[in-house]
């Protein structure tokens, strides 16, 4: 078992390194595939954040990016959970202890974690979109249907991290 779990650990560090790298050339060969905004509709915020509308190569690559980073965050679950129960086993246990091995320990831990940070992220993100909004109704502009999809969109986000952050807050106190 302890051959196994430590075979899995390495096999999981190796392809959450594989993934890290291929998003982040993904991302930046993304970010190079942007159209440039003409020029009447540039403004600082347009050309801070966006830069302009991505190619078609460029949404493929943005598409490939999201999907190793999921992959990369999923394998580094794997090797995290396979880390700790090969310590475990490493350690003297004879088996897997259901409420006592560091894998049911760690997890909710790391699960709030991350959902912390997702919260955060898309909280500010909300903020944003909202603070936009308000400066478009200041100055008379009507809101178009796309900005309320993002707002609807971010504000679904931040409910959906804020609800996992609390469910594994809720089972890290009850361990």
């Amino acid at each position: 078992m302890k051959l196994a779990l430590a075979i899995l650990t390495l096999l999981a560090m190796f392809s959450f390194l594989y993934f890290c790298v291929v998003s982040a050339v993904a991302i930046v060969g993304a970010r190079l595939e942007r159209q440039p905004f003409p020029p009447s509709k540039t403004s600082f915020g347009s050309t801070l954040w966006d830069g302009g509308p991505y190619t078609e190569r460029g949404k493929e690559l943005m598409a490939r990016y999201y999907r190793n980073f999921f992959f990369a965050f999923a394998s580094g679950m794997v090797m995290v959970v396979s880390g700790a129960g090969y310590v475990h086993l490493r350690d003297g246990a004879v088996g897997p202890s259901p409420f006592k091995s560091p894998v049911f320990i760690a997890a909710p831990a790391i699960v709030f974690g991350n959902a912390l940070m997702a919260f955060l992220g898309c909280a500010l993100w909300l903020l944003v979109c909202l603070a936009g909004a308000a400066l478009r109704k200041l100055r008379g502009e009507s809101t178009s249907d796309a900005q309320r999809r993002q707002i609807f969109k971010s504000l679904q986000w931040t409910a959906g991290c804020f609800v996992v952050a609390a469910l594994s807050l809720v089972i890290m106190r009850h361990q």
